[in-house]
């Protein structure tokens, strides 16, 4: 091992000794470790432009060398962290779900129970003018699918753990529930969250919820809006509403101020601005 060590030890240092000094400083281990990470780009622009939760873990794993070299505590892995909290959250509502369908309260969704639910979900194609008894015969059909695909220990009913067994491998796809809930990301998550919102809101018989990319969606317009009118107003030097030819020139000049600081010819520059 002490061999194996010793020749790792001496090819690092080979490898990143750029003074030639024998020795490593800080700014050596910066000027091997930024371009090994950042690829070509600026590392700025990379690290600006990289995900939230991509970004968390590049973190967690700084930490955790820390940690490691510095024998202290080991960080929290943040990804799992969320996952649990997430997977707690998405149990709470599914549960919310299942309660509003086991109108019993007895912990079990019966065959009665699921045809009422699927029934009421049907009533708006029943007003548009379907066939109730051919959409009760549908219902009935469904309901009992679905028993016989969930029903895990053949009671001839659902309980909560039998539909909680069927989604988590559903969703997350044979990764562990924590892991698929803590990396996926924050908008994606968001929108999950708003369709089981808006499922217990259905069988509850509530207010929906608002579509949180909408809200969203509104809010950015509303600053995007904000920040192009006052653009518009440093053009408007006047306040009279409008941009003028006069404004727009004068606004174009500005900007060429550079341009002719840097030798250009004033008059060419004025001849392209008023074109």
């Amino acid at each position: 091992i002490k061999a194996e060590v010793d020749s790792q030890a001496d090819q690092m240092i080979g490898a990143l000794d750029a003074n030639g000094d024998g020795k490593l400083q800080f700014d050596e281990i910066m000027g091997f470790a930024i371009p090994m990470f950042c690829q070509g780009q600026e590392p700025e622009a990379f690290f600006g432009m990289m995900p939230a939760e991509n970004y968390e873990m590049f973190v967690f794993q700084i930490d955790s060398l820390v940690a490691q070299l510095t024998q202290t505590e080991p960080p929290v892995n943040p990804a799992t962290k969320r996952g649990a909290d997430r997977l707690k959250e998405f149990t709470a509502k599914l549960k919310k779900a299942f309660d509003a369908v086991d109108t019993d309260g007895d912990g079990n969704i019966g065959p009665d129970e699921l045809r009422a639910t699927l029934m009421k979900g049907a009533e708006g194609m029943i007003a548009a003018g379907a066939n109730p008894e051919e959409i009760k015969a549908e219902v009935d059909s469904q309901a009992d699918q679905m028993i016989g695909a969930l029903d895990a220990n053949g009671d001839g009913k659902l309980q909560f753990d039998e539909i909680m067994g069927f989604a988590i491998p559903m969703f997350c796809q044979g990764q562990e529930p924590e892991a698929f809930f803590g990396m996926m990301p924050a908008e994606n998550y968001e929108m999950f969250v708003f369709q089981i919102d808006s499922l217990v809101a259905q069988l509850t018989q509530t207010e929906p919820p608002v579509n949180p990319a909408t809200k969203r969606g509104a809010d950015r317009l509303k600053e995007f809006t904000a920040k192009l009118k006052k653009a518009f107003d440093a053009v408007d030097t006047d306040g009279d509403g409008n941009i003028g030819p006069d404004e727009l020139r004068a606004t174009l000049m500005k900007g060429a101020e550079g341009m002719i600081a840097a030798g250009a010819n004033p008059e060419e520059i004025k001849a392209e601005v008023d074109s």
